[in-house]
């Protein structure tokens, strides 16, 4: 959403913050777009919030932003909703307990006041987007005894009520309830209010929240709906593989493994109630609650056995959820510009990238296909994919770099960027503020979690000008988006590689853990870590010019073209131009045994990275561009000859050379003309093939031996099915 007319509310807080308001001003008046800068001494009261209403009415405001703190934030987003601006028109910036409280000097507070206002007056605010879904009035309880329990507190939500069982009976612990009995029909048996199936293997689940589609497997069971307890299966199975469990809470009889499926039981019961073959079956489903272990996604309940707590609230989840369903879209998808393209146009049953998936925390990410419904918004599988697929809508890479690059703007000596994720971080720098506790002036990055945070922005950081880089945000075990943590410690191990290559020195990039009940302990590492920035190698991009990688607006801003400017960058300036960068990086260095390569085309075809090329004279002429190589390992798999190895490696010059490598593969000709006929190991194995039936190969090309000849030098039927033909000059793309 794009605001013309932006007006700039100062607060002093009665005077009281020791900030130079009048270069504040003084900057922002500067801003496109900014219509009025106002500086009042208490914006909230009612005097202050006149200044917000008259300056709404005079000047036709369609966005303002509040510099003040953050406790009075209902107040200026009310005024906001009656003047009929949408959430994303009003924008509150805490220079107190950020900025004014935490600071000794006045100057680096200024600037970082400066820096926040600034890009709180840039930031291309989005409204949230809403999916609504209409959830199907049916539950599943995956689970024993435990299931039977949470089905009583279920059964008023005028629901269809499911129970699978992975046991072949309902085990008793403890005294049977009256509502537990076995009804006279139905099988699956039912008791008074669900429908229950024992003995159940899940088998798949698919779809999301309000549609789900569950596949199940059945065993040997006994139908007890049709079962009539004359117990003569019992007397006649050979095995003894057939009895009634004490324990049970529903009359029932189960079938051992003992069993050799001989059928004498299924011959002399009565009432067909006997099945010994596997069946399997499907539910449609609208949401699930489960005492397994499953990947847990928006519709599906993962509760502990015996937490009555947890139960309860996944009932009153699913409750609320047949009312109707409401939730912020956070993820955008392409799946043109996805690894798994080719694969998943072709149906090939093998499995391709997986960088997304492996860092989704939520229902799996794959292929670039999304399901929105369980995506909370962490952006973990954004940074993973090194291709431009994924994206999230409020905090998009683009938006994360121009607020990176804004930072030049704050004049701070040894300049700390923050990157801070929305809970842990945040609540820890407010802690900070509100405790007035010293730290130095970082700039603050705010991101929905450290996971959003890739090795492209930190990689920016520098180059824009920081001394020193810190990822600030939930630890390992208190993450709420699980891997975001893991996530931004991968990146900042890849970022410490690259930074230590240049020389820009890898001590100047640091992971903490955020704790907003201990403020102390983050003010502590904050300031030490301040101190050995002092003391390091001064950063030796300082005085150079940033790469330009274009604006968020230039369709040529790809994930992979940043990250290639930002190494070629640093080659350029720090003069370090050959070597390589060993590490966990998404580029890979690709060598091919070309001995054994038949140029078949498979790995060119299925790449859909641009890390192929195909061009030249031959046969089939193939070079590999190792700056545009993700390290997806496609073309390793799909390889018929399995002569593809790869390497995760930067090899800086041909890297930022964007060197295209050809496969030196040997090219066998027609011995008449010389035209490219296959390759020598594709010529091997058709010799090979030919031997074992008797016969020669004609190294010619067609326009040197026509169909017929060839059928009457092999002494074979030109239309049978041991007819071969050398097709030269087209590539299999051209067939």
């Amino acid at each position: 959403m794009e605001f013309g007319n932006i007006g700039v509310f100062l607060c002093s807080c009665g005077k009281t913050l020791n900030l130079d308001f009048k270069k504040i001003a003084k900057d922002l008046e500067k801003l496109e777009g900014v219509n009025v800068v106002e500086r009042v001494e208490r914006l909230c009261t009612e005097e202050g919030v006149a200044y917000i209403v008259d300056d709404l009415r005079r000047k036709d405001l369609d966005k303002f932003v509040v510099a003040a703190c953050t406790n009075k934030n209902p107040l200026f987003i009310d005024i906001g909703e009656e003047w009929g601006l949408e959430h994303a028109g009003v924008e509150i910036v805490n220079i107190r307990e950020e900025c004014a409280w935490v600071h000794e000097g006045k100057s680096a507070a200024t600037e970082k006041a400066k820096y926040l206002v600034r890009a709180a007056v840039l930031r291309d605010a989005k409204l949230p987007e809403l999916l609504d879904v209409q959830v199907a009035p049916s539950i599943l309880i995956l689970g024993g005894q435990d299931a039977l329990e949470l089905a009583q507190d279920v059964a008023d939500f005028e629901a269809d009520i499911h129970i699978l069982n992975s046991d072949p009976y309902f085990k008793r612990s403890s005294p049977v309830q009256p509502s537990f009995s076995p009804a006279s029909r139905g099988s699956p048996f039912q008791f008074e209010d669900a429908s229950v199936t024992s003995g159940a293997k899940i088998m798949g689940i698919s779809g999301d929240l309000g549609d789900f589609t569950v596949e199940f497997e059945t065993g040997r069971r006994i139908d007890i709906s049709k079962c009539v307890d004359c117990e003569k299966c019992i007397e006649v199975c050979p095995e003894k593989a057939i009895s009634r469990p004490d324990d049970s809470i529903f009359p029932s009889y189960i079938i051992s493994d003992k069993c050799t499926d001989c059928g004498e039981c299924q011959t002399v019961c009565p009432t067909g109630a006997i099945q010994l073959e596997s069946e399997t079956d499907t539910l449609k489903i609208g949401q699930i609650i489960t005492f397994y272990d499953t990947t847990p996604r928006e519709g599906v309940y993962k509760i502990k056995s015996k937490d009555r707590l947890q139960s309860q609230a996944a009932a009153l989840k699913a409750a609320l959820n047949l009312q109707g369903y409401k939730k912020e879209r956070y993820i955008t998808s392409n799946v043109e510009s996805c690894a798994n393209k080719y694969l998943s146009e072709k149906n090939l049953n093998m499995q391709g990238c997986t960088y997304c998936e492996d860092r989704c925390a939520y229902y799996p990410v794959s292929s670039g296909v999304v399901s929105e419904l369980s995506c909370q918004g962490c952006g973990s599988c954004v940074t993973a994919c090194p291709q431009e697929v994924l994206n999230l809508k409020l905090h998009p890479t683009d938006a994360i770099l121009d607020e990176i690059d804004s930072t030049i703007e704050a004049k701070i000596k040894d300049k700390i960027i923050v990157f801070t994720c929305s809970e842990g971080g945040y609540s820890t720098l407010k802690a900070a503020g509100l405790n007035k506790l010293k730290y130095p002036a970082a700039l603050p990055v705010f991101v929905p979690c450290l996971g959003s945070v890739s090795p492209s922005h930190i990689l920016r950081a520098f180059d824009v000008g920081a001394e020193g880089v810190l990822l600030l945000g939930c630890g390992a075990d208190s993450c709420m988006h699980e891997s975001g943590f893991a996530q931004g410690s991968d990146s900042v191990s890849q970022s410490k590689k690259i930074l230590e290559f240049f020389g820009v020195g890898k001590e100047c990039v640091r992971l903490l853990k955020a704790d907003g009940s201990d403020p102390e302990k983050f003010i502590s590492q904050i300031n030490e870590f301040s101190e050995k920035i002092k003391k390091a190698s001064k950063n030796p991009l300082l005085k150079k010019t940033p790469a330009d990688i274009g604006s968020a607006e230039d369709v040529a801003r790809h994930k992979r073209a940043v990250f290639h400017t930002l190494i070629s960058g640093f080659s350029e300036k720090t003069g370090v131009i050959e070597g390589r960068i060993e590490g966990d990086f998404k580029v890979a260095l690709l060598t091919v045994n070309e001995s054994e390569c038949t140029l078949c085309g498979a790995c060119a075809f299925h790449c859909n990275t641009g890390a192929f090329k195909f061009e030249g004279e031959e046969l089939l002429d193939i070079s590999h561009i190792h700056a545009n190589c993700i390290g997806c390992g496609i073309c390793q798999k799909i390889c018929p000859e399995n002569v593809i190895s790869l390497e995760s490696v930067i090899d800086v010059a041909p890297f930022i050379g964007m060197v295209a490598k050809k496969f030196d593969v040997k090219i066998i000709r027609c011995e008449v003309c010389g035209k490219p006929l296959m390759a020598e190991a594709a010529m091997r194995k058709i010799n090979s093939r030919l031997k074992e039936k008797g016969m020669d190969m004609v190294q010619k090309c067609q326009s040197c031996i026509d169909r017929g000849t060839v059928a009457n030098i092999l002494n074979i039927d030109k239309d049978g099915d041991d007819f071969v033909v050398i097709q030269q000059g087209k590539t299999p793309w051209d067939s």
